[in-house]
């Protein structure tokens, strides 16, 4: 979060934040699962870590997962049917 944000809300606002963003995720595909973490990490670290935290997701997994993501071309990662 950033230091506004993490000013705005209470911790239990930000991990309501963090549970509700990981449940959304459902039973999405592990390589969306690891994009969005990797998404919300960039865009700020404590958010990408409270969102890999609330699913159980290992964040440092997730984080090195880019170069086996579809997306960028790796053609042994399978695409969801």
């Amino acid at each position: 979060m950033s230091s506004i944000e993490a000013q705005l809300t209470t911790p239990a606002q930000r991990e309501a934040l963090f549970g509700n963003t990981g449940r959304a995720m459902g039973d999405a595909a592990e390589f969306i699962e690891f994009r969005h973490i990797r998404n919300c990490h960039a865009a700020d670290p404590a958010y990408g870590a409270g969102v890999a935290k609330a699913p159980g997701i290992d964040l440092e997994k997730a984080l090195a997962s880019r170069p086996d993501d579809p997306m960028y071309g790796n053609p042994l990662a399978p695409l969801p049917a």
